[in-house]
Parts: C-alpha cells; sequence; structure tokens
C-alpha cells in the first residue's frame, strides 16, 4: 500500500508540496518498510531525481528509527547508488546529531572514497558542537578518516565556540604540518572573534616557525578590521622574524583597502627582512585599484628589482583598462633593463585587445633598445600567428619588410604557422621575397 501511495505522490509536479507530502507519508511508515522501499527502489534505480528524492527522505526516517539498519544500507548504496554519495551524508548527518561519538566511529569503518570524505564533513561539524574531545580522539586515532582539509575546518569550528580550547587541543598534537595549519586555523578564526586575545595568545606561543605563523595570521585578519590597529600592536613587538610576520600581513592587508596608507607605514619600517615581499604584495593590490598612483609612488620611493616589479604590475593593470595610458606611461621610462623587462608583457595586453594597433605601438619603440623592441614584436606575433598566421605575415611583408628585424620577426610567424598549418606555412616560405629560415 506504501507503495502506491508513493508512486500515486510521484505523479504530482516536483516542488514543495510534493516533497512536504512524501515527508508525511514517510513519517507515519516502520522501519521494516522503509528497508523494504529502501530495497525496492536499489533494484530499479533509474537515477532520476525522483528517485534521490524519495531516498534521500526514506533513508533520513530510517536513520532516525533504527540507526543500525541505516549503517547496513551504506553497503547497498555503494553498489547500487554509485552517483548518490549524499545519501551517506544524510544518515550520518542523522547519526552525529543524535551520538557524534558513535557516529566517529562507525566513520572508520567505511573505506576511503568520496562516501567518507562527504559524510566526515557533516560528523566533524557536528563533534565539534557537540564533543569536540571525541572529534580530537578520532583524529588521533583514525588519522585517515580526515583529509587535512578537513582536520582543519574541525579546528576552525571549535575555535568558533571555544577559541583557547581549540588552541589548548592543537598544541597536543605532536609537531606536524597538520599541527601549524590547525593553529593557522584557529589564529583566524579568533581574531575576527577577539584580536586582542588572539594576538596576545599568538604571541605568547614559544618561539618557532608555529609562532611566526600564528602572529601573521592573526595580524592580517585583524587588519581586515582595524588596520590602523593591527600595525600599532605589530610596532611594538621586538624586531625580529615575529615583527617582520606582522608587519608584512597587517601592511598587506591594509593595501587591499588603502594601499596609500599602508605605503606610508611602510616607509615608516626600518630593518625589516620581508621589504621587498610586502612591497611587492602591496604594489599588486595597489596596481588593481589605482596603477597611476602606484606608479608616481614607485617613481619616488623605490629602487632596482621592487622598482621593476612595481612598474609593471602598474603598468599591466593600466593596459587592461586605459592601454593609452599605459603606454604613455612606458614611454617615461628610461632604465633599459625596465624597459626591455615590460615591453613584452605590455605588448601582449595590448595584443590582446587590438594586434594591429599593439604591432603599430611595437613598430614606434627606438631601435636603440633593438632587445626591448623585438621582444615587443615577438609578444604580439606570438598572439597574432596563434589566431591568423596570414594576416600576422602579410602585415610584416607590407609594412615592415625594411625594418632590422624583420627576418627574426618573418621567422617566427611562419614557424608558428608550420604548427597550425603546415601546407599554408611552406607555401609562405616559397613566395617570392618571403624570410627563410
Amino acid at each position: 500500500q506504501a507503495k502506491a501511495e508513493i508512486a500515486k505522490i510521484l505523479q504530482t509536479p516536483a516542488g514543495n508540496e510534493r516533497e512536504r507530502d512524501l515527508f508525511a507519508l514517510v513519517d507515519g511508515l516502520d522501519a521494516r518498510t522503509i528497508q523494504g522501499l529502501l530495497n525496492d527502489l536499489a533494484a530499479h534505480n533509474d537515477n532520476s531525481e525522483s528517485t534521490f528524492q524519495l531516498a534521500s527522505i526514506l533513508v533520513t526516517r530510517l536513520a532516525e528509527l533504527n540507526p543500525a539498519a541505516a549503517l547496513d544500507f551504506l553497503k547497498v548504496i555503494r553498489v547500487h547508488f554509485p552517483n548518490m554519495p549524499s545519501l551517506s551524508v544524510t544518515i550520518f548527518d542523522v547519526l552525529s546529531s543524535k551520538d557524534p561519538v558513535a557516529a566517529l566511529a562507525e566513520l572508520s569503518l567505511l573505506p576511503a572514497g568520496a562516501y567518507r570524505d562527504l559524510a566526515s564533513t557533516t560528523v566533524l561539524k557536528n563533534a565539534v558542537d557537540h564533543d569536540p574531545q571525541a572529534a580530537l580522539a578520532s583524529l588521533r586515532n583514525h588519522p585517515s578518516n580526515f583529509s587535512f582539509v578537513l582536520s582543519e575546518y574541525m579546528f576552525q569550528e571549535w575555535a568558533g565556540n571555544d577559541p583557547g580550547g581549540a588552541a589548548a587541543a592543537a598544541l597536543s598534537l605532536s609537531p606536524s604540518n597538520l599541527r601549524v595549519s590547525a593553529l593557522q586555523a584557529i589564529a583566524a578564526t579568533w581574531a575576527k572573534l577577539d584580536p586582542t586575545s588572539a594576538m596576545t595568545w599568538a604571541n605568547d606561543l614559544p618561539p618557532s616557525q608555529e609562532k611566526i605563523s600564528a602572529l601573521s595570521t592573526v595580524a592580517s585578519a585583524w587588519a581586515e578590521q582595524d588596520p590602523g590597529a593591527a600595525l600599532t600592536w605589530a610596532k611594538g613587538l621586538p624586531p625580529g622574524q615575529e615583527k617582520d610576520a606582522a608587519d608584512f600581513s597587517a601592511i598587506v592587508a591594509m593595501s587591499k583597502t588603502d594601499p596609500v596608507s599602508a605605503a606610508a607605514q611602510l616607509l615608516q619600517l626600518t630593518g625589516i627582512s620581508n621589504e621587498h615581499d610586502i612591497i611587492t604584495n602591496l604594489a599588486t593590490n595597489w596596481a588593481q585599484v589605482d596603477p597611476a598612483g602606484l606608479l608616481t609612488w614607485a617613481d619616488k620611493n623605490l629602487t632596482d628589482d621592487t622598482y621593476t616589479f612595481a612598474v609593471d604590475d602598474a603598468i599591466n593593470s593600466m593596459a587592461q583598462t586605459d592601454p593609452t595610458a599605459a603606454t604613455r606611461a612606458f614611454a617615461q621610462i628610461t632604465d633599459p633593463n625596465v624597459i626591455a623587462k615590460i615591453a613584452p608583457e605590455l605588448a601582449g595586453e595590448l595584443a590582446n585587445q587590438n594586434v594591429q594597433a599593439a604591432m603599430q605601438w611595437a613598430q614606434s619603440l627606438p631601435t636603440d633598445n633593438l632587445a626591448a623592441r623585438n621582444s615587443a614584436f615577438s609578444s604580439v606575433l606570438q598572439v597574432w600567428a596563434t589566431s591568423n598566421p596570414a594576416g600576422a605575415a602579410n602585415y610584416l611583408q607590407q609594412n615592415l619588410a625594411n625594418d632590422p628585424s624583420f627576418n627574426q620577426l618573418a621567422n617566427q610567424v611562419v614557424n608558428d604557422w608550420s604548427n597550425a598549418d603546415p601546407q599554408a606555412a611552406f607555401g609562405e616560405r616559397s613566395r617570392p621575397g618571403a624570410a627563410r629560415p
């Protein structure tokens, strides 16, 4: 009778009403009847949405009535519902909400794979909410049950409820990458809840890479909320790796929303070991919002490779929205090494927007820096020859036949053309006036 009633409901349009009717019907069935319906579904699984919906409702109710029977049904799911691993999650969700310790124990019996991975997330969340020490014990006793990401997730959830308890638990683990990542997850979560307490905890850790990592994580999370307070705290740390890590995280986080202030703070720092890393990250963030401002600041304050990196970031970012401004900015650069570094990258970005205009720009570059000019040509031709090698070859022949770089550029086009259309490329090589490799 239940089977007939279910079939009748499934004939109605899919939606909330049909789902309510199925839940209402299944709620009135006993465990034995539900088992029979599930076995029948398994024998005739058509992988339809209706089958999945019904199976989910049935296993939810079976797990509530008879958890042991629901766990036994996992074997059937793996064989007859291979494309529905979330059915396992449904079972473990119900089980772990009632008895997370038992659910953790049962989880260890599942074979590795999609079913266990999905179920682990649900079980861990419920276990951490109800009994975090049991979750920790399971992690210790059955580490293969939990991926690195899941283990980190566990400590993140734990820290959301009890950061001090989560931190103590993480420190009780043997030194490992898992312990480092657990402390990072705790630091990030704690900093969002109470950054001052989180920073005090991180600073009280014994000297180690873990302490540096925790301080950096807290500083970054704190700076996203209150960059001024985070930087003030970092300035109070004694000189060394820990202070450098905190300064880095705070300034880089600030640069995402206020790069000008972040740059001003950077200039106040002295004797830091990671200045290069701070500058490159700051430049990347600044270039996204105000490349012209970054260029002005770099001209006044940077030298050597940090200057090159910042100018490169600024001009390439500018080229994406204002190619004319980018080429004007490029024209102001006087260092031949910086020109040689940036020319091919800018040329490639310009070519992605307008290949002929990019070729004309490359052609306008002075010949006294032939390496930069040729690398710009090469970048443009790489883009052009990929989509229209014949057009690239014709442009070279008509506009650059007397250019000192003609042979090198023509050979590049023909070689790229050979990869796409060997017969046509051979014809180009054979044409009078074409360059020969």
